[in-house]
């Protein structure tokens, strides 16, 4: 690598298939990891309500040498899981005196668990096959899936920076960050398109394309309903609590998992035939105070869908421009610009009074929002 060189990152998760010791080192480092992080955070909460003292990062690392000392079995887990705890509160304060977060609060070990480590000395490695990696105090474990993503970044000379192993819903999975040279990238098409995000449908476009709406937790209820109530008759901390519970948690991921996989290739598909992206930039955190729709909302997962079609985007060398959502995108005409005085949500259709333009009113939004965007760029 050269000095001063700039990189991207990105992400590729795979599912860990652990032997019986790999299992039980991973569960004593998520102890250790969690011990530490609740112990430092307390020891830095006690410190400032007494002496209104701010326990910097430096400070944090000489308790870490001195909490090795004290609890030796500290020192059977990875050095890099420790260090990144200490590196994880450290930012979790930054966040919080940034006003990006609440005060942090102590890890639970009923929640997700998770470790990160580090790459030096070639010791995160995959295998030619890519069907297993190499993870410190773990060795050679057996891994699954994203071996297509895999296969490229080994061809293209990716690094693996850092992996974070998790646990969520007894599932065991491990994220590698790869690294990459910094490069600006040219997009092969000059394509322009404008998306209205809604509830019927996931989104339209100014294409006049109306995306399916999946609903993938609404078509999961009846089943999360079901199990919500036998657990609801279950013993609390009894065996069969435990196994509903953990089903309970499975079928959330697999939710999310769908939702994620759909957002992922829709992003890809529309970043890949077009430059430039609008989207309306949606209060999110406001509109989800409707009871009503709160729970659809969620679902749909906007932001998440946002998220993805910005990266994809930048990526490619497109970009994704946010229209103000104050802007009257439905009501205005989007082929005489005239502006329409009252449009009722139950109005799907309507003519434009100057030009006689007939509307579909979520492809006319799309169209403004896309003249709207393009505003930004001249």
């Amino acid at each position: 690598m050269k000095k001063g060189e700039q990189f991207d990152h990105y992400g590729v998760k795979v599912r860990l298939q652990l032997n019986e010791d790999q299992l039980i080192q991973v569960k004593k480092t998520f102890v250790c990891r969690r011990f530490l992080y609740n112990h430092l955070l307390d020891k830095r909460s006690k410190a400032w309500g007494r002496r209104n003292e701010s326990l910097n990062l430096k400070k944090q690392k000489e308790f870490l040498k001195n909490m090795k000392q004290a609890f030796p079995w500290l020192k059977e887990v990875d050095k890099f899981a420790l260090e990144n705890a200490v590196f994880d509160l450290d930012r979790a304060y930054q966040n919080f005196f940034e006003k990006r977060a609440n005060y942090p609060v102590f890890k639970s070990k009923h929640k997700k668990q998770s470790y990160k480590t580090n790459q030096t000395n070639n010791n995160i490695v995959l295998s030619a096959d890519f069907k297993q990696v190499k993870l410190p105090k773990l060795g050679w474990v057996a891994c699954a899936g994203s071996e297509n993503v895999l296969q490229r970044a080994k061809k293209q000379n990716h690094r693996i920076s850092s992996a974070t192993i998790s646990e969520k819903a007894g599932v065991i999975t491990c994220s590698l960050l790869f690294e990459k040279a910094k490069t600006q990238a040219a997009h092969p098409k000059t394509g322009q398109v404008g998306i209205d995000m809604g509830l019927t449908y996931l989104f339209i476009d100014s294409n006049g394309h109306k995306e399916p709406n999946p609903r993938y937790y609404g078509k999961a209820q009846k089943r999360l309903a079901k199990l919500q109530r036998k657990l609801a008759s279950q013993q609390k901390s009894s065996h069969r609590y435990g196994k509903t519970k953990r089903k309970i948690a499975k079928l959330h991921v697999l939710i999310a998992n769908q939702r994620k996989d759909l957002h992922h290739k829709l992003a890809k598909r529309i970043t890949d035939d077009n430059q430039v992206v609008c989207v309306e930039n949606l209060h999110i955190r406001g509109m989800v105070k409707n009871k009503r729709l709160a729970k659809h909302i969620q679902d749909a997962a906007w932001y998440q869908f946002r998220r993805f079609l910005t990266y994809k985007a930048e990526r490619k060398g497109g970009q994704v421009l946010l229209v103000d959502r104050w802007t009257a995108t439905s009501r205005v005409c989007s082929h005489c610009g005239k502006k329409k005085t009252l449009l009722n949500l139950n109005e799907r259709k309507w003519i434009c009074a100057a030009c006689r333009t007939e509307h579909d009113r979520d492809i006319n939004a799309a169209a403004n929002i896309l003249r709207e965007g393009l505003k930004q760029i001249g």
